[in-house]
């Protein structure tokens, strides 16, 4: 009876949690240095919003974080990687700790950095994204993107088009380029503000991502102005 107890107690603790690949972009390009009269910057918000899921990261995770660039893949910067151990500890002593050091870690990284790119690469980002991904165990992926999404690097150029503009499907926009392979990776476009632009900008923005995402084979969760963090919690059998 006696042990019988004890596993009951034991049990939900050691239950392996399910491997979750998280990679973060972060857009570092000027066009997110934007904001109200004496607010924050979009930039700062983006900041913010990414110690809030490094809070929240469940055991067993990986995490990367990447910059949006003018270069996202021919110079790719990481500005973190790092790993939660699969054991939370009996009472998440060690989850607990993981993510305060990590917490730490990404506010010393990010104290003296600037959104100072010129161009947005984001089609680069997300190449690099799927070899991450690809080079990681299987497992949940999820792909969370801190940015307004106006590709405006080579030859295109989101952030000067009209809302009809830019109307033009993955095939055309994929001509000359890798699509990523991004198979049944849950993508989260967050903090994606409408600085300067028209609703129909917007929208016609959010439903050109949503095919693209769909043509390289991911599953958009969600495309807003907002920044609530994804729900990472594991789903156990049964439930």
């Amino acid at each position: 009876m006696v042990l019988f107890c004890l596993a009951l107690l034991i049990a939900p603790g050691a239950r392996a949690a399910e491997n979750l690949d998280l990679v973060i972009a972060l857009d570092l390009t000027r066009s997110v240095a934007v904001g109200a009269p004496g607010q924050r910057q979009e930039f700062e918000k983006n900041l913010e919003a990414v110690a809030e899921i490094l809070a929240r990261m469940p055991a067993n995770t990986h995490i990367t974080i990447i910059g949006i660039t003018d270069q996202s893949f021919g110079e790719p910067l990481t500005l973190l990687d790092a790993r939660i151990p699969e054991d939370e500890g009996y009472f998440q002593e060690r989850i607990n700790a993981a993510r305060r050091t990590l917490i730490q870690a990404w506010v010393a990284r990010t104290r003296k950095l600037d959104p100072q790119f010129m161009h947005t690469d984001i089609f680069g980002a997300l190449l690099l994204a799927s070899q991450i991904f690809q080079n990681s165990p299987k497992g949940r992926e999820v792909l969370v993107i801190f940015s307004d999404m106006r590709e405006n690097a080579g030859n295109l150029n989101f952030e000067r088009s009209k809302g009809r503009d830019v109307h033009l499907s993955p095939a055309q926009i994929a001509k000359g380029r890798l699509i990523p392979q991004l198979q049944n990776v849950e993508v989260y476009v967050l903090g994606a503000d409408n600085a300067g632009k028209s609703m129909a900008y917007w929208t016609a923005l959010r439903q050109f991502w949503s095919e693209y995402f769909q043509s390289a084979g991911a599953s958009v969760k969600a495309y807003t102005v907002l920044r609530e963090p994804p729900q990472f919690a594991p789903v156990h059998e049964g439930k």
